[in-house]
């Protein structure tokens, strides 16, 4: 694949070559993955124009994708992303946009197939990637989508609206703020907090519930231990949903205090349960004593 994108550049003596189609033969070790991935229905569905689709626009807008999902702080512009990409992504990295695609084929109707222009794809691609880390139905996207068409885009956020003209969507900087607006609408409209004020909420949860000298680099080691717990269980499981965090850290939190192991316990747990109770205080109290019941069993038998 190297060679041959060499070659196709050194023979390029008829007509020439656009940025973008340019930008995919420095991309030789993903390139084959590129085009299997815009032969899937969302891009058949998908309002390209029929000159995008010929010229290299639509594998510029997946190479971006790529580019912001996983390696923002080193944004380039143009040609480099092709180059930047073919050194420092990773396949695994195409396979998750890929499954964020297929899975906003299954929610994305007709109407809203015309927010995914050539120019801000990319950016909904890497909201919709954010989204699936809250471990809520994908549904939920698609009912930000119809908002944001029906009014919501008009909604400024520190003053910034996201359909601003005058500012060029190629500057990280400008990436990165568009990108800000639209997870602070889609949270405001999921009535969910942003991760940086939810972070601080769970930290007071587990301050009063289970340590009160407990730190935020507690919270996070926490998370990670029950992230690492849960990969044995059930992804889709409704109790990684972000509004039951608060006491799935904390019960995480108390068996680290009290010196207990939990990854069986968690495993279990996730295959014997697909629902919490909202009052987390509430479910909290109800892993723990659970949890006690499931050491009592172990230490019987």
């Amino acid at each position: 694949m190297e060679q041959i994108s060499r070659l196709v550049r050194r023979f390029n003596f008829s007509k020439g070559m656009t940025v973008s189609q340019k930008t995919l033969t420095f991309c030789d070790r993903y390139a084959r993955k590129i085009r299997n991935i815009l032969r899937r229905k969302f891009f058949i569905e998908a309002l390209y124009t029929k000159a995008e689709r010929k010229n290299g626009t639509v594998e510029r807008v997946l190479m971006e994708s790529v580019m912001v999902m996983f390696h923002l702080d080193d944004w380039k512009k143009s040609s480099a992303v092709g180059a930047y990409l073919n050194e420092n992504a990773a396949m695994e990295e195409f396979d998750i946009l890929e499954d964020c695609i297929r899975r906003l084929e299954g929610v994305v109707t007709d109407e809203a197939y015309k927010i995914f222009t050539n120019k801000d794809s990319f950016l909904w691609f890497t909201l919709f990637h954010k989204f699936t880390k809250l471990n809520i139905d994908d549904g939920k996207f698609a009912g930000f989508l119809n908002a944001f068409q029906n009014g919501l885009c008009d909604k400024e956020v520190n003053g910034k609206l996201f359909y601003e003209k005058g500012r060029s969507l190629k500057d990280r900087n400008v990436i990165v703020e568009k990108l800000d607006l639209l997870e602070t609408l889609m949270l405001g409209f999921l009535d969910i907090p942003k991760p940086e004020a939810w972070s601080e909420e769970i930290l007071a949860f587990v301050r009063e519930n289970v340590a009160p000298n407990d730190t935020m680099e507690d919270i996070l080691f926490y998370k990670d231990m029950l992230m690492d717990f849960a990969e044995k269980a059930d992804k889709d499981n409704r109790l990684l949903d972000v509004r039951n965090q608060p006491s799935m850290i904390a019960v995480i939190a108390y068996g680290c205090h009290e010196e207990m192991t939990l990854d069986r316990w968690i495993e279990d747990y996730f295959n014997r349960n697909g629902s919490y109770i909202s009052d987390q205080a509430e479910n909290f109290k109800s892993m723990c004593e659970d949890l006690a019941q499931f050491v009592k069993a172990k230490e019987a038998a």
